[in-house]
């Protein structure tokens, strides 16, 4: 098996997202039983009481402390953590608890994570070669998963490596190369990296107040000109990673099934995709540019049979660069797109639309 979003806590392996049970230590905490119908919020469920687990916050983290009566700035940037989901607004309780757009999940609180809400992780997929490819993976005795680097992140926007990430590449290129040759390798490799996916991560820590959100990016080296000039064998090798050959195949089935497993809506597709795409342009990323226009057009007809071509998408992204539209829950809920630059005939209603991408597209990308 191979997972994504592996990381060093208390949880090392991830189950299946409709697992309803999870382990506290000695105590075993239950899960609240729920059916199909009775999982969106929009259900009426006045008998639905789960309960409730906030894990001890590790200490080399920071977690959001449990919240009585006291409300953070969900939906927004609050100080130094990005509390907004790629799914768009999602709605708060009557007693300031953020809810999962996913729905109920049979337990309340914050769980094993550490923030209220959207919690982002960013993970790397960094392979070198071209045809028989060596990945970066997380050293383990475990042979049945392979884990890629990754690390949660307060605030995923503009971020380049998570930091312990970055320290390790950094670390482990200063051992052969000046400063000012580690920092251009990095910057080429940055450039290079492609958005493979962001939006929401089913997985058995998603509680009812705390969900996982993910970007995973590509990183190929075909001539070792960049990060293939890590040695884990040799040098520096503080998060234990190490090159392991493995078929593209599998990783591109991965990022499928994870898709899949989102069971994101089609108009939690559209904003998705969109995001995606706006943070590559940001980016100036042409390669996860094309992989935005790929999911698109895959999302869209295969929901929808709603044939978009490429004019239509080139339009909707530059005239959705604005993205006042994005953070409105109507495009959410709702197939009626006009009002949010999105229905069909937009590209007559937005024709020559001046929209200030140079400059100011980073203030509006995830």
């Amino acid at each position: 098996m191979m997972e994504f979003c592996g990381f060093n806590s208390s949880v090392n392996h991830l189950g299946s997202p409709l697992d309803f049970s999870q382990s506290d230590g000695l105590q075993k905490i239950e899960r609240w039983s729920l059916s199909k119908k009775e999982i969106p919020w929009s259900y009426h469920h006045p008998k639905y009481l789960p309960k409730k687990y906030n894990a001890p916050c590790p200490p080399d983290k920071v977690c959001d402390p449990e919240i009585y009566n006291v409300c953070y700035r969900y939906n927004s940037i609050d100080g130094s953590i990005n509390r907004q989901s790629i799914l768009g607004k999602y709605g708060v309780d009557k007693f300031c608890f953020p809810q999962n757009p996913k729905g109920r999940s049979g337990l309340r609180g914050r769980g094993e994570l550490f923030r209220w809400g959207p919690n982002h992780y960013v993970q790397y997929v960094i392979s070198r070669g071209v045809n028989a490819r060596e990945y970066l993976v997380v050293n383990s005795h475990d042979k049945k998963n392979i884990i890629f680097p990754g690390e949660f992140v307060d605030n995923s926007r503009n971020i380049t490596f998570p930091p312990m990430l970055l320290n390790f590449i950094e670390s482990n290129l200063s051992e052969k190369y000046p400063e000012n040759v580690v920092q251009e390798i990095i910057k080429n490799a940055l450039k290079n990296r492609i958005l493979r996916y962001h939006g929401y991560y089913a997985d058995d820590r998603n509680t009812d107040n705390a969900w996982m959100e993910t970007l995973i990016y590509d990183i190929n080296d075909s001539d070792d000109s960049n990060l293939g000039l890590l040695d884990t064998e040799h040098l520096t090798n503080s998060l234990n990673l190490t090159w392991k050959i493995i078929d593209k195949s599998v990783i591109d089935s991965k990022i499928e099934v994870i898709v899949k497993r989102a069971r994101l809506t089609f108009g939690q597709k559209v904003a998705s995709i969109i995001r995606s795409a706006l943070k590559a342009l940001r980016d100036e990323n042409k390669a996860g540019i094309m992989f935005a226009f790929g999911d698109a057009v895959n999302n869209f007809v295969g929901l929808s049979a709603i044939v978009i071509t490429l004019v239509d998408m080139v339009a909707l992204i530059l005239v959705s660069s604005c993205e006042h539209f994005i953070n409105n829950k109507d495009i959410h809920s709702s197939m009626h797109f006009s009002s949010h630059c999105l229905n069909l005939n937009f590209r007559s209603r937005y024709a020559g639309a001046q929209c200030p991408l140079a400059g100011n597209l980073e203030h509006h990308a995830f």
